[in-house]
């Protein structure tokens, strides 16, 4: 029985690893959508700041929920069998990583040829 509680409580704290990790994600992706210029959005043909700034301030406050939720029970010596969490937080790492992969290039390479506007390329 010692040894079940063991690798139950070794999983909470991978997960605990997994959401802090994930919460560095999200917040990494808000960060730049909130510092980036307002014009960026529709010139790199993404939706507008407002709606990426709303959604990522979503997924990091459930993010921090995980972490949160995780470093309870970890610290405790508890198992965490937060199923619906694990869902949940994995949808707001996905939405933070598309953001970071698809609109961020985007919208860094179109705030690039704004710099340097005698590139034709």
């Amino acid at each position: 029985m010692e040894l079940v509680r063991w690798i139950l409580v070794t999983e909470t704290w991978i997960m605990l690893a997994l959401a802090v990790t994930s919460l560095v994600v999200e917040v990494r992706a808000l960060v730049h959508a909130l510092t980036t210029r307002v014009d960026a959005f529709p010139a790199a043909d993404a939706r507008t700041k407002v709606f990426w700034v709303v959604v990522l301030a979503l997924c990091a406050a459930v993010g921090a929920w995980f972490v949160y939720g995780y470093a309870f029970a970890a610290l405790r010596g508890l198992w965490a069998p937060f199923v619906g969490m694990t869902l949940l937080g994995l949808v707001a790492v996905i939405v933070a990583t598309v953001y970071l992969a698809s609109t961020k290039p985007r919208i860094e390479g179109v705030l690039a040829n704004a710099q340097s506007p005698g590139r034709m390329w």
